[in-house]
């Protein structure tokens, strides 16, 4: 899709600072039809994706090295408790233009889309509980989009809302890149391992 005008995501102390240079357009709803797959610069204002709100994309906090993966999202921001894999494959693209560029394109890119549909199907609430890989009562096991487990390894707002959180997607794929960027270095490297030894 050719996208007609500017966008800047600039990571800094504190937070994503998104600009749109789309006129008439808020960096929210710029998301919401980039996410979408629509044009921003001829598309509607008032186009949402199926009622989320994506504005917290704005407000994930950065560590200096990249995404901070035990980084809660300030107050004020709405956290993102469901999406397509389609949006949740945007969400993530989104965050890797700041953290890790390279990774949000090409094979490295692909490479991601093909762990995280092996391990989750992009499913911010994919519980090994419920697939039958734990037990329904187990206190360790594997949740959300990147599989942390335990499930505790994520901010808490990525935790099942069992467990006190509220399946963020933001968090999830937040912690999913820094953690393999700090095992594996980069997102094929990672699935050369899933593919040889059926996790990562």
């Amino acid at each position: 899709m050719a996208v007609k005008g500017t966008y800047l995501i600039i990571a800094g102390i504190g937070g994503i600072f998104l600009w749109s240079g789309i006129k008439g357009k808020s960096v929210t709803s710029v998301v919401r039809l980039l996410i979408g797959g629509q044009d921003p610069s001829t598309a509607a204002t008032t186009n949402q994706i199926a009622g989320t709100d994506y504005s917290s994309l704005a407000n994930v906090v950065t560590g200096q090295s990249g995404l901070n993966p035990k980084a809660n999202i300030p107050g004020g921001a709405v956290p993102v408790t469901s999406g397509t894999p389609n949006q949740n494959q945007a969400i993530a693209r989104t965050l890797l233009a700041v953290s890790h560029p390279t990774w949000a394109v090409g094979q490295e890119w692909q490479d991601l889309v093909s762990l995280w549909n092996r391990e989750s199907g992009w499913s911010n609430v994919a519980d090994t509980r419920v697939s039958g890989l734990d037990p329904p009562d187990a206190s360790v096991f594997a949740y959300g989009i990147a599989q942390a487990r335990p499930y505790s390894k994520y901010p808490r707002l990525g935790w099942p809302k069992d467990k006190g959180g509220v399946s963020d997607v933001i968090s999830q794929i937040t912690w999913g890149i820094a953690y393999i960027a700090n095992t594996y270095g980069d997102p094929s490297s990672a699935w050369a391992h899933e593919t040889s030894n059926g996790w990562y």
